[in-house]
């Protein structure tokens, strides 16, 4: 599978190989595995990058874990952000949570999908397994990933693991009977497809402790994940966090009864972020791990 950013034009190809001896492009604290195929008829997953205006390799890794691995999909989002997604048998697969995104962080059957995302500076901002808990050795897989705006996700593929509390067993479904009619919740027998919705807005890693202010209002961390927005006045408000690229980390709208507001902020990365309050005065944080 292949796919197009359409800022850059920069070209991602993923896939699946039994080589040990992958051409590996590397930079300083980017993602990057020791490739685990070859044995005993295992096979690893890989990504590769190519600039898109001379097509020379940008980044090149291997993914998964200690047995058997694949990437199937790759698309990239608004934010230029990397989406991969296949299937996998590893125990030992690679898992970041994001609260408050869906995490499964280990193997349910013997092979369950999952679905990653990147950095345009190829860093893991997270990572999850998606699966049920059936006893069929085929599981579940991810085929086929899609950006919904610039928060949601869809991802596509099919399962083995029938929803059964009789049986014990389960796929994680979720509903609402009355406002989404048309959702089949029966298992055919011989597996099913299915699709889900994910919200990403919130998936960042890391561990805020830095503390930074401006003059006029203020944004400081007043806490390890706590963000005091002061002198804002009384109403209804609107902060966004850019990380150094301009890209938007976190948004959050909020309605203060007074001078001041405490926000719980999501893990960010160290760094230098700029804070846009109601769309207009700009303040700085700094974050530091």
């Amino acid at each position: 599978c292949a796919a197009i950013d359409a800022t850059s034009g920069d070209m991602y190809l993923v896939g699946s190989t039994e080589s040990t001896d992958l051409d590996t492009e590397q930079g300083d604290g980017w993602y990057d595995i020791t490739g685990n195929a070859g044995t005993a008829g295992n096979a690893d997953g890989f990504v590769a990058q190519f600039n898109g205006t001379d097509r020379n390799d940008e980044w090149i890794s291997y993914i998964g874990g200690g047995e058997d691995d694949h990437v199937i999909s790759v698309i990239t989002g608004p934010d230029q952000d990397i989406y991969l997604a296949g299937y996998t048998k590893s125990g030992s697969f690679p898992f970041i949570p994001a609260s408050p995104v869906y995490s499964e962080g280990s193997l349910l059957g013997s092979m369950d999908g999952w679905i990653m995302r990147f950095s345009i500076v190829h860093h893991m901002l997270w990572s999850t397994l998606f699966g049920g808990n059936g006893s069929d050795p085929f599981g579940e897989g991810v085929v086929c990933l899609a950006p919904f705006g610039t928060d949601d996700l869809y991802v596509i593929g099919s399962t083995r693991s029938p929803n059964n509390e009789d049986l014990e067993q389960f796929f994680p479904l979720s509903y609402d009977p009355v406002t989404q009619p048309w959702f089949d919740g029966e298992f055919g027998p011989q597996g099913d497809a299915f699709i889900a919705r994910f919200c990403l807005q919130d998936v960042v890693t890391g561990s805020p402790t830095g503390i930074s202010t401006d003059p006029g209002p203020q944004v400081y961390l007043s806490g390890p994940s706590l963000l005091t927005i002061a002198n804002a006045g009384p109403g209804a408000h609107l902060i966004e966090v850019n990380d150094g690229a301009g890209r938007a980390v976190w948004r959050k709208p909020f309605t203060s009864a007074s001078e001041q507001a405490v926000l719980v902020l999501p893990p960010l990365p160290a760094g230098q972020y700029v804070c846009v309050l109601d769309q207009g005065s700009t303040l700085h944080i700094v974050i530091t791990n």
